[in-house]
Order: structure tokens, then C-alpha cells, then sequence
């Protein structure tokens, strides 16, 4: 095979695989979607655990967290540890960085994330990642909507969002990740607020490195938790 050839081999496969993503994260998102007790009683959960599990970012002991919903749009913002080139490549195909089988580490964004499409099919995300020279932020609209062909195009516009990522020199308090979801699905925000809210003084039982949350209610209210000593 010339080397023309291969290349062209290599992007078509490359094409293929994106397609076949795109087409698992449009059955996933309207399992999701279709299951709105189960989706919406667990997506808050599922941000936290790609949140908490890869740990703190450099220098800090805890992964602080903010929660809101206005009536329209759901926030979920944290201060982790800044995402790997992995973590991008999970959260663009659906499928998790984890290494398989593997009984230590967690990986972020895999069919759990998908999940949180309960509450809109399209997301807002802004998030810090490490490269090899420094930090770097990006902003990509995730759009699992529509077929196959849509996701898969809106998939080739998150490769460029990328490719235009703005380096930063020092995190300096900057968020780690920001995702906005404008919700057309509001049962599904509050099932999981609420659920959210009841659980939270139990999970310092289990996740060591949670540190401060803050839920911002509907209703203007706010709720905070934070760890207490052993």
C-alpha cells in the first residue's frame, strides 16, 4: 500500500470510529433521557465523581464544588485536578479513560456522563486541561442532539474548538471545569438537586478529598457543606 494510500485508509478509519461513537452516545443519551427517575435522581452524582476521583490539583488537599439552578439553566463547577488529553478524547466520545478492569483509579466522562444529558441535549463546557507545555483552556458546545451525523459533526467542531485553545500561564483560583446545561428538562434538575442535597453529608464518609460544596437553589436559597475534622 503507497503512503498516500494508507493515509487515506487511516482517515477513513478514523471516520468510522467517530460515526460508531456518535451512534452509541445517541442510543446512550436517550436511555438517559427516557428514564427520567433513574437519570434524574443520579446525573449530580455522576459530575461528582469525574470531579472528585482524579483528585485535588497540585499544592491543594480538597476538590471544592458549586451547584446551581435558576430555573433554567443547571451549573456545575469544581476546582479539581486539571483534565489530561485522555480525559478531552472520554468526554468528546462518551467512552472513559479508565484503564480496564482496572480496581484503582476512576476514569472521568464515560456512559455515566452521558447520563447527565437528562437535563438538556446540549452542554456548555469550559475547562482547563495540562498539556506537556503548560496549561491550557478550552471551550466546547457538546450537542448530542439530532442523528448519528449531527453528533458526529458536532464532534469534528469540538476537534477544532480545541485546536484553539488559549494557553494560561498559572491556574491562580481559576475553575477547573465549568459545564451549563440550559435544561428543557426541569423534574429532572430538581430530582437531582434534591437527591443531591440529602446525600451530600454522607459522601465525606467515603470521598477524602471533597471539600466544600455549595448548592445555589431555584429559589435563591443556598445550602453549604463542608468536611469536618476526624
Amino acid at each position: 500500500m503507497s503512503e498516500e494510500a494508507l493515509k487515506e485508509f487511516q482517515g477513513a478509519r478514523d471516520a468510522q470510529l467517530q460515526r460508531n461513537e456518535a451512534r452509541r452516545m445517541r442510543t446512550l443519551v436517550n436511555q438517559a433521557r427516557g428514564d427520567i427517575h433513574r437519570s434524574g435522581n443520579r446525573w449530580p452524582f455522576e459530575l461528582t465523581q469525574n470531579a472528585h476521583d482524579p483528585g485535588p490539583r497540585p499544592g491543594f488537599t480538597e476538590v471544592n464544588i458549586a451547584l446551581s439552578f435558576d430555573g433554567k439553566a443547571v451549573v456545575y463547577e469544581h476546582d479539581g485536578k486539571p483534565f489530561t488529553m485522555q480525559d478531552l478524547a472520554a468526554l468528546q466520545s462518551g467512552g472513559s479513560n479508565k484503564d480496564f478492569e482496572s480496581k484503582v483509579t476512576t476514569g472521568r466522562f464515560g456512559t455515566g456522563f452521558l447520563l447527565t444529558h437528562v437535563l438538556a441535549y446540549q452542554i456548555e463546557f469550559e475547562g482547563v486541561f495540562e498539556a506537556k507545555t503548560g496549561f491550557e483552556q478550552v471551550h466546547l458546545h457538546l450537542d448530542r442532539s439530532g442523528d448519528e451525523d449531527k453528533i458526529y459533526a458536532n464532534t469534528l467542531a469540538c476537534n477544532a474548538a480545541i485546536g484553539q485553545a488559549s494557553c494560561i500561564p498559572v491556574l491562580n483560583g481559576k475553575q477547573t471545569a465549568r459545564f451549563t446545561y440550559t435544561t428543557d428538562n426541569h423534574k429532572a434538575a430538581r430530582m437531582g438537586i434534591a437527591s443531591f442535597a440529602k446525600v451530600l453529608p454522607h459522601l465525606y464518609a467515603t470521598c477524602e478529598h471533597l471539600g466544600r460544596v455549595e448548592l445555589r437553589m431555584e429559589d435563591g436559597r443556598t445550602q453549604s457543606f463542608a468536611p469536618k475534622p476526624p
